[in-house]
């Protein structure tokens, strides 16, 4: 087809901006075809020619793509924590690069296409927070990813590592901890986390 080789060099030449990670819509405005027959069977193309992988429904990926970017791009109000977050201020070892947590408000949900995983936990809005934004990715800070991990291990969630040995404690803010745990409207919640925290001092 005419468009193969030209939409290869687009995608090229896109992909580091965008961190190789794109939605429908972006391709729509990059490919720029008013036909939406065409525009499909040129994506279809991309895709059977490993160009782009469709990652779920209306998001595709390059081979070189950024984790945290598509984490954001699925969910822009969400922010990555928990493992993620904790492996990468060095609280806990390395976890498996195969899947991303991040939380968000409302239900859980899972993203996957079988080779990469975005497991989204949910929240109330009232403990959305204790995150910033670097380079378009939200993440917690490693005192709220702490916390986000004790909360839904309280709720039965199993995680790659132990929270009762391999967390160092040393590194986090406690007194940003305290500040953050209040919060939290769960009194056993904060019994279990300043009991957690005692046993560690």
């Amino acid at each position: 087809m005419k468009y193969g080789i030209n939409d290869a060099l687009i995608i090229e030449k896109w992909a580091p901006s965008m961190n190789g990670v794109f939605t429908l819509s972006d391709l729509k405005n990059l490919l720029n075809e008013k036909t939406s027959v065409i525009f499909y069977r040129r994506v279809r193309l991309m895709i059977k020619s490993a160009i782009l992988r469709q990652f779920i429904r209306g998001i595709f990926v390059t081979k070189n793509y950024s984790k945290e970017i598509l984490a954001m791009r699925i969910n822009e109000k969400s922010y990555i924590s928990l493992g993620s977050s904790l492996s990468k201020s060095l609280v806990i070892g390395s976890i498996p690069d195969k899947k991303i947590y991040t939380i968000k408000t409302g239900r859980n949900r899972v993203y996957s296409d079988g080779m990469f995983t975005v497991a989204a936990f949910g929240i109330s809005s009232h403990l959305y927070f204790g995150f910033k934004t670097e380079n378009e990715i939200n993440i917690a800070t490693p005192e709220k990813a702490f916390l986000d991990t004790l909360f839904f291990y309280t709720k039965g969630y199993k995680f790659s590592f132990d929270i009762f040995s391999d967390i160092d404690t040393t590194t986090l803010n406690r007194k940003l901890i305290n500040e953050y745990l209040k919060k939290y409207r769960n009194s056993r919640f904060q019994t279990f986390v300043k009991g957690y925290l005692h046993e560690r001092s």
